[in-house]
């Protein structure tokens, strides 16, 4: 009965991130045809915290979520902070390791800008699934909150996981966070100073969308 359980839950999962990638394209095509077109409805977004539980609702427009999208696009593709690097197999992927967020939507949403996809960790795995699953995916960066990093410097610790270099943190980088990392060999960033980084780069030096193959 849990195996069914489980077997249901996943399918729930494929589902909603199934029309959430449909949903994308739709925003690709719209942009690749030159369309102004500008939505200026709002959106409730249910979770405005990383912890798990509901939270007093947040609302914001559908333009305000993908101005965070594109920014966090251009900030994880500039060349200054070298997050992201194709594995062995030309793909462009980023993991994303902790509970549902707001920050897991727009990363999600951002890497599909940049043509890659997206590796999903349940927040509950330990650091053995973990480096597993970084050992046979060979993606080079993770986007977690500061709970999940501990795994992550165990995983990469192994020295089974050479692709894998960088963190992005959506809580913000603490002294101990930096410290942890980089013993490891792990460099770390904040999510908040990528999305700054990109919404200098966009009216600055522009950044085009890259389809994927």
């Amino acid at each position: 009965m849990l195996i069914l359980y489980r077997i249901i839950d996943y399918c729930m999962i494929c589902c909603c991130r199934s029309i959430l990638f449909a949903f994308h394209f739709f925003r690709l095509a719209l942009f690749a045809s030159d369309v102004a077109f500008v939505i200026d409805l709002n959106v409730i977004i249910l979770f405005s915290s990383n912890s798990g539980f509901a939270t007093p609702y947040v609302y914001g427009s559908y333009g305000e979520c993908v101005a965070r999208v594109d920014a966090l696009a251009a900030g994880l593709d500039t060349s200054s902070e070298h997050l992201l690097d194709k594995n062995d197999d030309g793909m462009l992927l980023l993991g994303i390791y902790m509970k549902n967020s707001i920050e897991w939507i727009l990363a999600e949403q951002a890497i599909y800008c940049l043509g890659g996809a997206t590796v999903p960790f349940y927040d509950t795995l330990g650091p053995d699934t973990v480096r597993f699953i970084l050992e046979h995916t060979g993606l080079s960066c993770v986007v977690c909150s500061r709970k999940e990093l501990s795994s992550l410097c165990e995983a990469k610790a192994t020295n089974t996981t050479p692709n894998f270099h960088s963190v992005i943190l959506i809580d913000g980088v603490t002294p101990e966070a930096a410290a942890l990392a980089t013993k490891s060999g792990l460099k770390v960033v904040s999510f908040a100073k990528l999305e700054m980084l990109g919404s200098q780069i966009i009216p600055t030096e522009g950044h085009e969308h890259t389809y994927p193959h």
